[in-house]
């Protein structure tokens, strides 16, 4: 009896995500823009370089 609920659950999850598909179609968000990407970029290698140097003040225990 548990595959069998098993297999009735997926099966309705699968047509109730069919179902909302149809209604709304995937909304996707906006691209980041360049400038962002930019400071993103130059952030995590800000981090990286700390880290790498050993002197990162947000994960050292000493700080």
């Amino acid at each position: 009896m548990i595959s069998h609920n098993t297999q009735l659950r997926d099966y309705l999850i699968t047509a109730r995500q069919a179902r909302s598909n149809e209604l709304v179609p995937k909304v996707r968000s906006a691209p980041d823009s360049p400038e962002l990407r930019r400071r993103r970029d130059d952030a995590w290698e800000r981090r990286i370089a700390r880290e790498l140097a050993g002197n990162d003040p947000i994960t050292d225990k000493a700080a």
